[in-house]
């Protein structure tokens, strides 16, 4: 087993290197964000601005990114802008690294078509370059691959590598087949083998150090969970509010089948330039890179560590997705699943290069075929890119932004109200909207599917003392209407959540439901000012209506469109409300209103 260091790319190489960062920094520069998207963003874009602990497993590192996020607000950078910049760079220097390792297994022009091509894919773009923990994880892990193909690293700087990058995500432990590749020693003794192994495991906890920042500051913005003390902590990095295996806190079961169809048609897709989007076609073209590479026998890069790097990317794509609980056949589903893909196209871009290495070859000797193979290649990154474009990227979306800000315009200016809803793109944008923008003081927003947990209750007296501490949503706004301190107060419903939330006497306002208190009676007309007053606070631009009529752009975001939706659904419910007690002509006159953007007080 040969443990000379493999030959690495000439100074040349880095001029192609650096051609990728320079094409990738302007299609960030392109797709980054100027509002605030579904998902996690506006939780962790909330925790780098201002301060706190995201979602389990903490990831620290996105708190430890806040430092150059508030440099750049405090530079005059918008937040939004603030926060996404930082995981940009770092999707930028993780490609950046890919592409080194994918030297190690074709010449530049080879290897440099092979990561654009994945880099640029619709999922790569859509998430990489957003305020998630995609752009980081690509940097990380990134770097542990350019360190694991590389000349021979002890176990224990392997180890530590391997840990930084499952402390900023938890998949990282999916390096794990070519961390043992690139660690294992040249004696066959079983003692060199032991030894080889500790060390790796003491690397492991080393690089896992960073989650004990978790445990420093305190009364920030947002803190999910209790992770003062060394059992909360644990309890936190664990997963233990969602079940240790559980993506979500709404899991369902899900055949294998579709759980593979989705993720063969992403990756299918992204080897293809959006040309195949076919299930079996896909899976083929996927099978044959798979398969290729595992023939591979680059000079540069010993045999053990090619087969490490092939199961890694195996276990990604194919294996991983198969403990999923979150149906992909939903577009809400395939959204929250394709971010998992992303890791899995950073380790195929260097397989996929030494699987058309090859091409190289075969043109090396007349120009005509290099030049063509040069406008095939060029062809296909321009409809990689273009299949993005009409797919849509973040910079395409406000709609969640505007939705966020519009629900906390909804209550009646200058009184307290308690909004009650559930799913991360309602609960993480208001957050952001609120914390970071500074909309809705007096709103409360209330997620009811964390009501369960001690830790948010706790969160919420603090903001509010007199808070009644119960663990469902009926019952604390029960108590709410019980409580004469809160007789002021208005208590609205963002979504019907569950069977007892719609058994309760509801108004539509706006964008949300009012919920009645137990003695008051509102007929459809009584109604009709507060909702007219709320659509006359809501963000819309000059000349446009109320209700947003272009919901049909946001198909490539399925939770902005969800959001969306209720403009014209509340608004259409009292409409019918109205003509149902014998008010046509006031049901036309809303309906032309929101649309117009005319409704005033």
């Amino acid at each position: 087993m040969t443990t000379s260091p493999p030959p690495s790319p000439g100074p040349r190489a880095w001029g192609s290197t650096w051609l990728v960062a320079g094409v990738l920094l302007g299609v960030a520069a392109w797709a980054m964000p100027s509002a605030i998207q579904a998902g996690d963003a506006g939780e962790f874009a909330t925790v780098m601005l201002r301060g706190g602990v995201p979602h389990p497993s903490g990831y620290p590192w996105m708190r430890i990114l806040g430092w150059p996020a508030r440099a750049l607000e405090v530079l005059g950078v918008p937040p939004v802008r603030a926060a996404a910049w930082p995981c940009a760079a770092l999707a930028i220097v993780g490609w950046s690294c890919v592409h080194r390792v994918a030297l190690r297994f074709a010449p530049p022009a080879i290897a440099s078509f092979a990561v654009l091509l994945l880099a640029l894919s619709p999922t790569a773009v859509l998430h990489a370059f957003d305020i998630e923990v995609w752009g980081p994880l690509l940097a990380f892990a990134g770097g542990f691959l350019g360190l694991a193909t590389g000349r021979p690293r002890s176990p224990l700087l392997l180890g530590a590598a391997l840990g930084l990058v499952v402390s900023h995500h938890l998949t990282g432990v999916l390096l794990a087949p070519l961390a043992v590749a690139a660690a294992m020693p040249g004696a066959r003794a079983f003692s060199a083998w032991l030894r080889a192994g500790l060390q790796g495991l003491a690397g492991v906890l080393l690089g896992l150090t960073p989650y004990l920042t978790l445990m420093l500051g305190s009364g920030d913005a947002w803190r999910w969970g209790d992770v003062q003390s060394l059992e909360g902590l644990l309890h936190h990095i664990g997963r233990a509010d969602y079940g240790v295996f559980s993506l979500s806190l709404h899991t369902l079961p899900v055949p294998a089948s579709a759980l593979l169809e989705r993720v063969v048609r992403t990756v299918g897709g992204a080897l293809s330039a959006g040309l195949v989007s076919v299930t079996i076609p896909c899976a083929l073209l996927l099978a044959l890179v798979l398969g290729l590479a595992l023939r591979l026998r680059p000079a540069a890069v010993p045999r053990r560590i090619v087969l490490g790097l092939w199961l890694a990317a195996v276990a990604t794509l194919l294996l991983f997705p198969l403990a999923h609980n979150i149906d992909p056949r939903s577009p809400f589903g395939a959204w929250i699943l394709e971010r998992f893909d992303l890791l899995g196209l950073a380790l195929l871009a260097p397989l996929l290069a030494g699987v058309l290495a090859p091409l190289h070859a075969l043109a090396e000797d007349r120009v005509w075929r290099r030049r063509r193979l040069h406008v095939v290649g060029g062809l296909l990154l321009v409809r990689q890119l273009l299949t993005t474009h009409w797919l849509g990227v973040p910079s395409d979306d406000d709609g969640v932004e505007r939705y966020a800000i519009d629900l906390l315009r909804t209550p009646t200016p200058g009184r307290r109200a308690f909004v009650f809803g559930t799913d991360d793109h309602r609960t993480f944008p208001v957050l952001f909207a609120q914390a970071v923008l500074g909309h809705g003081p007096e709103v409360v927003y209330v997620d009811a599917s964390l009501l369960a947990h001690p830790w948010y209750r706790a969160q919420l007296r603090a903001r509010v003392p007199e808070l009644p501490d119960a663990e469902k949503p009926l019952q604390l706004i029960g108590a709410l209407w019980s409580d004469p301190r809160f007789a002021d107060s208005e208590v609205y419903l963002a979504n019907i959540f569950s069977r007892p939330a719609r058994s309760l006497a509801l108004a539509p306002q706006g964008i949300l439901w009012r919920v009645l208190r137990p003695d008051e009676q509102a007929s459809p007309l009584d109604v009709l000012p507060a909702h007219r007053a709320a659509l006359a606070r809501y963000v819309r631009a000059p000349g446009t209506g109320a209700m947003p009529t272009d919901a049909v752009m946001y198909d490539a975001h399925p939770f902005a469109a969800d959001l969306l939706a209720q403009y014209p659904e509340r608004t259409a419910e009292l409409a019918r409300a109205l003509r149902d007690t014998g008010h046509p002509h006031e049901a036309d006159a809303l309906l032309t209103e929101a649309l117009l953007g005319s409704a005033a007080p």
